[in-house]
């Protein structure tokens, strides 16, 4: 069945990107961050959050705990905490403030069943390389596309030399993608492969990153309801085309007028469709427009972005 989903997967892609352009960042995510952080204060850096408990001063509130250079740095006052991370990062955090809560209180449950969610879904290591080596296209100039996904049929047990020889190679179990990034003209062209399975000039390696990627199983697509749930979608739309509303494990009862902060998820894994960018920013609009507005009281005509 897992097999099955990410064929399904890369149809949808296929779809939804039909006869347009795959569109890049020109300035780099770096720009973007700046951006979106240009009026945002009380900005934290190398601060690795490592545990979420009740703020001593006033119950109803959260504080959080930081890890610094500098040692342990306490936050606290939060109405509401979004845990935008992958769900196995999320889960040791709600289980510290899990274990923090009495054991009547309501809150515990709710973070209980959140942490019971995440635990469904999947994570497989993903490796991303930036380079100039053309040999990852397909030899065929009318067969380049700006994005080129290549499979093969050959056992993976067959590149263990090339495994030995280049390390940053993956298993032919999955599926390599090249990607041809945009730059001006004049410059070298430069290419983004996924879990390449063949090696690579290692000259023309630019960068290498390693990452955890969300699988979609049975079991994700079932524990997703209680994170976002389908409100509508019209025949020819694929699934993350569809309007979607807040799961009920959202806000862990603050939409119910629970005591307590506000806890809510986001990520690529916490919306329909592939597990990418695209749900990152989905799921993070609706907390926020749909959760934190909405349980506040705040209505806005127009979203500010």
């Amino acid at each position: 069945m897992r097999a099955s989903f990410e064929r399904f997967g890369k149809l949808d892609y296929v779809w939804l990107t039909f006869g347009t352009h795959h569109y890049v960042v020109i300035n780099g995510v770096r720009d973007v961050v700046s951006r979106l952080s240009s009026t945002v204060k009380n900005i934290h850096v190398s601060s690795t959050i490592s545990a979420i408990f009740p703020d001593p001063q006033a119950l109803e509130l959260a504080s959080i705990q930081c890890d610094t250079p500098q040692g342990p740095v306490i936050h606290s006052g939060f109405h509401h905490i979004i845990l935008a991370s992958q769900a196995t990062r999320a889960i040791p955090l709600l289980a510290s403030y899990h274990g923090s809560l009495a054991k009547e209180d309501p809150k515990r449950q709710a973070v209980e069943d959140q942490i019971r969610c995440l635990r469904a879904f999947e994570y497989r290591n993903t490796i991303v390389i930036n380079h100039t080596d053309s040999s990852m296209m397909p030899d065929n100039v009318e067969d380049q596309r700006e994005l080129n996904l290549i499979y093969s049929s050959r056992d993976p047990a067959a590149f263990t030399d090339e495994k030995t020889e280049f390390p940053d190679c993956v298993s032919t179990s999955h599926t390599m993608a090249t990607h041809v990034l945009a730059l001006p003209r004049g410059l070298a062209r430069i290419y983004q492969t996924t879990n390449p399975f063949v090696p690579l000039e290692k000259s023309r390696v630019l960068s290498v990153a390693r990452l955890e990627r969300a699988v979609v199983t049975v079991e994700s697509k079932e524990a997703l309801k209680g994170l976002s749930r389908e409100n509508e979608r019209r025949w020819w739309q694929c699934a993350s085309q569809g309007e979607y509303r807040l799961g009920k494990l959202q806000g862990a009862g603050r939409a119910s007028n629970s005591k307590g902060p506000g806890i809510w998820i986001c990520g690529s894994f916490a919306y329909a469709g592939i597990p990418l960018l695209e749900g990152c920013v989905v799921s993070a609009r609706n907390v926020v427009e749909q959760g934190v507005w909405k349980s506040e009281g705040i209505e806005v005509g127009c979203s500010p972005w």
